[in-house]
């Protein structure tokens, strides 16, 4: 996975004036760019919108590499795959992520816990989006 043109992309968004403010809110010693929430939810968006799976799995695997806070919160998003919350186990026996956090809690820890979405253990999560 090349990963400079998305790593260009989140340099392009930096902003240099918020990388203190984030240094000093997260308290962890790595790079930041300053880069906001909805700008990296944004470009996420867009990968996804444009590479196949196992190019976003592998895009995620080398954001992360990086130490970039930016990148490490665009890892996960990048390669997300939303299924439909029919249980607890479902996202995670086809190796998915389920955007239901209950149910992907739950399958973590082995407890079958309701959808939070409809209150059902078995019924789709209205949260589920397609990718």
């Amino acid at each position: 996975m090349n990963l400079a043109p998305y790593m260009a992309q989140l340099n392009e968004l930096a902003d240099p004036a918020a990388v203190e403010k984030m240094q000093a809110y997260h308290k962890v010693d790595r790079p930041y760019l300053g880069v906001a929430n909805p700008q990296i939810n944004d470009l996420t968006k867009a990968w996804r919108a444009e590479l196949s799976l196992t190019d976003r799995i592998a895009l995620a695997d080398a954001l992360w590499q990086t130490d970039i806070f930016e990148a490490r919160v665009a890892a996960a998003p990048a390669a997300a795959v939303a299924v439909p919350c029919t249980g607890p186990s479902t996202a995670a026996s086809q190796g998915r992520l389920c955007r239901c956090r209950l149910h992907c809690r739950s399958a973590r820890i082995g407890r079958a816990l309701p959808c939070r979405c409809t209150g059902s253990p078995t019924a789709s999560c209205s949260a589920t989006q397609s990718t």
